[in-house]
């Protein structure tokens, strides 16, 4: 991959990676920045909202007094007036009666309880009546699939032997408004009811069934058992003894009472009498209406607990809500707190709690969905965040149309930096392979003065020195050996020698004069080259240095002038190969070239001879006269070493040899032991 393209997919990474580390900032700063202006408004609502609350809590003390009031001032004008209507209202021989006819004459009442009998108006559930007439008094009525005689309005069941006549077809508009009736629970008109009652109570030791009253034909009935109860609801002994009258309000207890039957899905607000026969009297209104109103009125969920127990509970729209349906439990939270967030069928509410009175477990929990509590919120969060995405893909395009325009130039500016170094690199390929030949540098303006331009033009020199050289060292590789040019090329070559353990090997071509006599000069020279090539490709192999060509002769060294532990031995298996290569070269020749060799160890003085323009490394000594005369005494094809070189380390185990007959070598006195190598 080239300078250019990681330099440009680099600077895109950098790019894109603060990218996307700057839309992750930016979507976690708004997010928290939302999210902490969210709680800040949450927390005005919340104040705004326990405005509401303390305003709504101050309502219903003043509602719940209102009507404690209006129940107060009738036990008291019962307590001040005996003698009500003429005679005592609390006189009757049936309680059932005395409580029918205090209903009559206050219908505003829901709930009263006197000695054994309990009339709750509230709870007469209303049912359309047929009657067909059996008499001047008597009738068949039908309420639904029953049928009942009836006696004046009186309803009774039927005897064994009656037989009423069939009930007559229903009409389409009067079975739509029975079934409507059926599905709802509908109250009498008070009026109504407070005659029916009272007319029911003064026959209650008949035991009708109920009581209907018609208008011709058609009517309303309702049944004994849904308005007289012989149970108590509410325990009046013991609330009057808790709360006794006070000073100057005798027989009337001294707190309201909060009267809240298990039986029934109500809560009423009511106060207790004491009769002159210590019998109590037990009046009370139904609070259902009040929680209505508010529920319309604020279009929430308005609960009421009492003693922790949910007893009524109506909807936004006023329906009331059974306890089957209201089962949401009164967590701890919602009874401590004033107001909070509470879980109810998979949704999430706002709740508002109120305890108009303290000291009574009677509360009210005001319950709106969250998202409408917090619309406002919503709203605002929602547009907030639409405006804030809008804006900020909006910057996030521009940023990345800048971002391509950054790359492109990017790309043109690297392009133009890298481009000569891209061409130096490929120069830099050529040079390492050797070829210095045809090399094609980058152009570079001449009014460029920066790095890229002193680069290209110190390469330029570098490259010039480089061929220079390698024209130097061709033709000293010709002359001298390469471990001597180098040396030279080092520039460390001095005049002067050292005194080494070199091997010294000298190969001469036996019977030359002879076999070139006839010879024309040219093929003599070409004989003669061939011959050495072969020979110098094989001292080159073993890592010898060819010191010098004396006409058919040749002398290497081995040891010189760089320093090897196994210099003899690769000087006697060069001698080997050099045998082996002369009788490859000689078949199919028709003349002969055989070459005897003799190879010597031991000191001589190596160095650079001559002068100072014009320097020779070579090396002196009688150790070189030796190897020399060795060769001198060697038939052709024969290889002669000295005791000093098979003495040498790796030697005497590597090769086989016959020690000759002690001869004697010209120049040196006493005959001396030679050694012939063996093939």
């Amino acid at each position: 991959m080239s300078l250019r393209t990681r330099l440009f997919l680099w600077v895109g990474l950098v790019f894109l990676l603060a990218s996307i580390i700057s839309l992750f900032l930016e979507v976690r700063l708004t997010d928290v920045n939302l999210q902490r202006a969210e709680r800040g408004m949450r927390a005005q609502i919340f104040e705004m909202y326990e405005q509401n609350r303390q305003h709504i809590e101050e309502n219903l003390r003043l509602s719940l007094n209102e009507d404690q009031a209006i129940i107060d001032a009738l036990l008291f004008n019962l307590v001040r007036d005996k003698n009500f209507f003429g005679k005592s209202i609390f006189m009757n021989a049936a309680p059932t009666l005395d409580a029918a006819v205090l209903f009559r004459f206050n219908q505003w009442i829901d709930f009263i309880q006197m000695k054994d009998a309990l009339l709750i108006p509230l709870s007469v559930p209303m049912h359309t009546a047929e009657k067909i007439a059996d008499g001047e008094q008597n009738s068949w009525v039908y309420i639904g699939d029953a049928t009942y005689r009836g006696v004046a309005n009186l309803l009774f069941p039927l005897q064994p032997g009656d037989t009423p006549p069939k009930k007559p077809p229903v009409q389409p508009e009067r079975q739509c408004m029975e079934d409507q009736l059926s599905a709802e629970i509908q109250l009498l008109e008070r009026v109504d009811q407070a005659i029916m009652l009272t007319e029911l109570a003064s026959h209650l030791s008949e035991n009708p069934l109920g009581i209907a009253r018609f208008d011709e034909a058609e009517g309303r009935a309702f049944f004994t058992k849904d308005v007289f109860y012989t149970q108590k609801f509410f325990d009046a002994e013991g609330y009057f003894t808790a709360h006794p009258p006070k000073p100057g309000c005798p027989h009337i207890g001294s707190r309201f009472a909060i009267i809240a039957p298990p039986q029934m899905e109500r809560v009423f607000l009511g106060n207790v009498l004491q009769l002159e026969d210590k019998n109590l009297l037990t009046i009370g209104v139904d609070l259902s209406e009040m929680i209505k109103k508010v529920a319309l009125t604020l279009h929430q969920t308005v609960v009421a607990s009492y003693e922790g127990r949910i007893v009524s509970g109506y909807s936004p729209d006023g329906e009331r809500i059974t306890p089957e349906a209201l089962d949401m439990p009164l967590t701890e939270e919602m009874k401590t707190k004033k107001s909070g967030l509470v879980k109810w069928k998979d949704e999430t509410y706002y709740f508002l709690h109120s305890t108009p009175f303290q000291g009574i477990n009677l509360d009210f929990y005001l319950l709106n969905p969250e998202k409408d509590a917090f619309a406002l919120i919503t709203m605002l969060d929602d547009g907030t965040r639409t405006v804030i995405h809008q804006l900020s893909w909006s910057m996030r395009l521009i940023a990345l149309g800048a971002l391509f325009f950054v790359l492109a130039l990017l790309h043109s500016i690297a392009k133009h930096v890298t481009r000569p170094i891209t061409a130096l690199a490929q120069v830099t390929e050529q040079v390492a392979a050797g070829k210095l030949e045809n090399i094609v540098l980058p152009e570079v303006s001449p009014s460029r003065h920066d790095e890229v331009a002193v680069l290209c033009s110190s390469f330029e020199k570098m490259i010039k020195g480089l061929q220079e050289k390698e024209r130097v060292r061709g033709v000293l590789n010709k002359v001298v050996s390469p471990e001597i040019a180098q040396e030279i090329l080092k520039g460390t070559v001095h005049l002067g020698g050292e005194e080494k353990k070199v091997t010294v090997l000298f190969g001469d071509i036996r019977r030359f004069t002879e076999m070139t006599r006839n010879m024309e000069p040219t093929k003599v020279i070409e004989l003669l080259n061939g011959c050495m090539t072969k020979v110098s490709h094989v001292i080159d192999e073993y890592g010898g240095v060819i010191d010098k060509y004396v006409g058919d002769e040749v002398m290497a060294l081995f040891g010189a002038p760089l320093t090897k532990e196994d210099s003899a031995l690769q000087a006697v298996l060069c001698a080997q190969k050099m045998v082996e290569a002369l009788e490859e070269w000689n078949v199919g020749r028709k003349e002969r070239v055989e070459m005897g060799i003799g190879i010597h160890t031991g000191l001589v003085v190596a160095g650079n001879m001559g002068a100072e323009n014009r320097l020779n490394y070579t090396v002196l000594g009688s150790n070189v006269n030796f190897a020399a005369r060795l060769c001198e005494n060697a038939k052709g094809m024969q290889i002669l070493i000295s005791k000093q070189t098979l003495d040498e380390p790796h030697v005497r185990e590597s090769i086989t040899v016959e020690e000759l007959p002690p001869m004697e070598l010209k120049g040196f006195e006493g005959k001396m032991t030679i050694y012939a190598v063996k093939k």
